[in-house]
């Protein structure tokens, strides 16, 4: 019976042991509001059973209520502004806090016991409205969401802080074109996340050979978001930067965690333009770039043959450029040989360029022919590759041009001059030979389609000039095909307008694995406050927008009592005091309020059109909400955050002037698709477990409690039996 009764002690000693919440989230500095009515915690329960918190002293003082076995309470400076500033929470309460900016230690005693000192992290969330999250292994972070997530499960729980796992797989030191030029062209590094959780790559640091030479990772120099999925690839582009720089003969490239430590470190010499050094099975070759995918290397090559002309059509003579260039593989010689024909198909001129000509990348040759007036195909090829050429279509190329007095011809022309293959979820490179005439229409739209079906945005440009030639390169954004019910293969460009119709062939293949990693998240994703009778709910919502850009947000209510109600809302982009959805101040924040009417216990969803003000800043704003029901004078906000990102991935190459480019997914395809490539960050959660790197000494001493608990009962038993 004696037994029975110390093993029942033991057994409720163990639990209470383990019944201590764990300080989960810290806003010890917030921006929005001073620090003496804004400040707050978040105590988490992580075990099986209620916590009271009577008996438990935060920094001496007792607490009050009870958290629910992993359940979250949040302890505020001040309830009402709390509310105010970062919304309703369930389990809330007021408590005199005095969290120190320069950092301090924060105490759980009595039957709780706790510790956790943030003053190391003070470098993080440091007044810029965000908090320091706990994440799952222990470790803290500053929290991806403004704001905080208080009373739910961290922004970065599911993430990890071993940076030490990536590592650089690719790099891209000579590009074709211009080093520094906006992403995705230009200079670049590929990083590996080998992992199973996610890892935040901003704040780390890329370094070539010089360390004062250095690179800040952030949204703004890759095409994604900055957490690195696990299994995933990353990009990081130069993209404009001065200093960090790849050089051609010899350099070195060195990844280092945010706190400063070295992760990774390679170097590399002799590169060759357009290839890069690549990481397969741990050795390093010279392949054709792969950004964002698995490495694989070839001993093939391809060679691009092009003609090009300024103008489809002159008066007196017309001067047109035969250019080879290396697109895969190395140094080559090479023969390229040419002929004009009228339009009967009469050769008039032969050409003979270069015959085993050795080429390091690219090499042009100008011409000026003699012709008399009519119509002319100029038509050249490569012959004789010796290497084993992986895409015999573009070993030759061909333009039809116009020599006529008048000139000015009436007729139209659109021509695809040249495409590359392309990937799931990337932008894809069309080039098009374009001449308005004698026409008053003047869009021209290109899409990429399979099988009948589109599978790309539609890029439209804009011709405004007639009788005027036009030689421009427009990017298409291919469909991400996550669910792969698309196969890969060949394709499709359709370039389309002035009453013309032309086409050309390509092949789509290779899913973004990093980008569909995180549609399949976001698709879990959602920002839902409450108040005692409804629910709301912003969904679908970007990650990012473009200056002038206007996208439709999805706020979905629910109606969970017994009336109808007549629910106004309205959103709007915000940095501290000023509207950027009010058109330099010329509108009211609510000037695009829309009404719903809501029966009883009923769901609706409303489209808000969000607008973005034309002359922005680029970088992070903050998305407001306002939620009235009836004619109540207070609201209900929803608050997210959106960055705002330049159009770099709509930029036109050599575009004349009078032409215009830009991008649109129609509502139709939005609605057929029933997804969005722009990727919104907020609560981005990964499947997985990964080792402590971090814990609290409170946490070990309070993992051992129940062992040396047991190991005392077991004494005790063997005292108690041999008596």
């Amino acid at each position: 019976m004696n037994l029975f009764i110390l093993f029942f002690l033991l057994l409720l000693s163990i639990s209470l042991a383990n019944a201590s919440p764990l300080i989960n989230e810290i806003m010890y500095d917030p921006g929005q509001c001073s620090d003496t009515v804004c400040e707050w915690l978040e105590l988490w329960n992580d075990g099986n059973e209620t916590v009271p918190m009577s008996s438990c002293l935060l920094n001496g003082r007792n607490l009050s209520g009870s958290i629910g076995s992993q359940e979250y309470r949040v302890v505020a400076r001040n309830k009402p502004n709390f509310t105010a500033a970062f919304g309703n929470v369930s389990n809330l309460q007021e408590f005199p806090l005095s969290l120190s900016n320069s950092g301090s230690s924060i105490q759980l005693a009595g039957s709780c016991n706790y510790s956790f000192d943030y003053t190391p992290f003070t470098s993080l969330a440091a007044g810029n409205n965000h908090t320091l999250e706990r994440r799952q292994d222990g470790s803290w972070g500053e929290s991806l969401l403004s704001g905080g997530t208080p009373g739910q499960p961290n922004s970065i729980n599911q993430l990890s802080s071993q940076y030490g796992l990536i590592t650089i797989t690719e790099i891209m030191p000579d590009p074709f074109g211009i080093d520094d030029a906006p992403k995705p062209e230009g200079e670049w590094v590929e990083l590996y996340n080998p992992g199973k959780l996610g890892i935040d790559l901003k704040g780390m640091v890329l370094q070539d050979a010089f360390p004062a030479n250095e690179l800040i990772i952030a949204q703004n120099k890759m095409l994604y978001d900055t957490i690195l999925c696990g299994g995933c690839y990353a990009v990081i582009y130069r993209d404009g930067d001065t200093d960090f720089t790849l050089n051609s003969e010899y350099d070195e490239v060195r990844l280092f965690s945010p706190s400063g430590v070295l992760v990774n470190n390679v170097s590399y010499s002799n590169v060759v333009e357009g290839m890069s050094w690549s990481k397969i099975n741990g050795n390093w070759y010279l392949t054709r770039s792969t950004p964002g995918t698995q490495n694989s290397y070839t001993e093939h090559c391809d060679w691009n043959m092009e003609v090009q002309t300024p103008a489809p059509m002159a008066a007196n003579q017309i001067g047109f450029t035969i250019r080879a260039q290396r697109l895969l593989g190395f140094s080559h010689n090479i023969t390229v040989r040419g002929v004009i024909e009228d339009e009967f198909g009469e050769v008039v001129g032969e050409y003979a360029p270069w015959s085993n000509e050795m080429v390091a990348t690219s090499i042009s040759k100008s011409y000026t022919p003699r012709l008399a007036e009519g119509v002319y195909t100029l038509r050249f090829w490569l012959e004789n590759l010796s290497c084993q050429e992986e895409n015999n279509d573009n070993n030759q190329d061909s333009k039809v041009v116009s020599l006529s007095p008048s000139f000015k011809q009436n007729a139209s022309f659109i021509g695809i001059r040249s495409v590359d293959d392309g990937h799931w979820g990337t932008p894809l490179l069309v080039k098009l030979d374009l001449y308005k005439g004698k026409e008053t229409k003047q869009v021209v739209q290109a899409w990429v389609e399979k099988d009948g079906k589109t599978i790309s945005s539609i890029s439209k440009i804009s011709l405004s000039d007639q009788f005027k030639a036009y030689n421009l390169t427009v990017p298409i954004q291919v469909d991400a095909n996550c669910d792969q019910q698309i196969a890969d293969g060949s394709a499709t460009v359709v370039a389309d307008g002035l009453d013309l119709h032309a086409t050309r062939s390509t092949s789509i293949a290779g899913l973004n694995t990093q980008l569909c990693d995180q549609v399949t998240i976001i698709k879990t994703k959602e920002i839902i406050i409450k108040d005692a009778l409804n629910s709301y709910q912003l969904v679908n919502l970007p990650a990012s927008l473009h200056p002038g850009e206007a996208v439709r947000i999805k706020v979905q209510v629910q109606n969970t009592d017994d009336q109808n109600h007549k629910f106004t809302l309205a959103g709007y982009l915000y940095r501290g005091s000023r509207c950027y959805s009010c058109v330099d101040n010329t509108l009211s924040r609510e000037a695009g309020a829309q009404e719903l009417s809501v029966s009883s216990h009923e769901i609706k969803t409303a489209d808000l059109l969000l607008l973005a003000d034309t002359a922005m800043e680029l970088g992070e704003y903050s998305l407001k909400v306002k939620i009235r029901k009836d004619a109540q004078k207070t609201t209900k906000d929803l608050t997210a955050t959106i960055l705002v990102v330049p159009w770099e991935n709509l930029s036109v190459q050599q575009l004349d002037q009078g032409a215009t480019v830009n991008a649109e997914k129609s509502a139709e395809e939005i609605e057929v698709h029933g997804k969005q490539l722009s990727l919104p960050p907020p609560t981005v959660l990964f499947d997985g477990k990964g080792m402590v790197v971090y814990e609290d000494n409170s946490q070990k001493a309070k993992g051992l409690i129940p062992i040396l608990l047991i190991v005392s009962l077991g004494l005790l038993v063997i005292v108690l039996w041999r008596k």
